[in-house]
């Protein structure tokens, strides 16, 4: 359970909360474009869609080359996408359990 809080105040310590919160809520699109390779599920054009224009979302928001001037933006998103998967692969939660 300690690991994705890690995670969590590592992304808030590179990069602005705001940043590290929106790459924590990046996690169900990280989901829908993996189930097709972990679990043989099939995309249809609606979650290749929704996909793509979140993904764009994002990129809007963080901008392309608008990170900020300390340079470690891109290593708090990292660690807040980190947080998202460890959250959605399970922990260990019985709830969570992977295949």
């Amino acid at each position: 359970m300690g690991i994705n809080w890690i995670l969590l105040f590592e992304a808030y310590k590179y990069t602005s909360v705001s940043l590290a919160t929106l790459s924590l809520y990046f996690a169900p699109v990280i989901v829908t474009i993996a189930c097709p390779f972990l679990f043989r599920e099939r995309m249809t054009k609606r979650h290749v869609l929704c996909f793509v224009m979140s993904t764009l979302g994002v990129i809007l928001i963080v901008g392309f080359s608008g990170f900020g001037q300390s340079g470690t933006d891109l290593i708090g998103i990292a660690f807040g996408l980190g947080f998202s998967l460890y959250n959605e692969l399970g922990s260990g939660d019985p709830e969570h359990e992977t295949v």
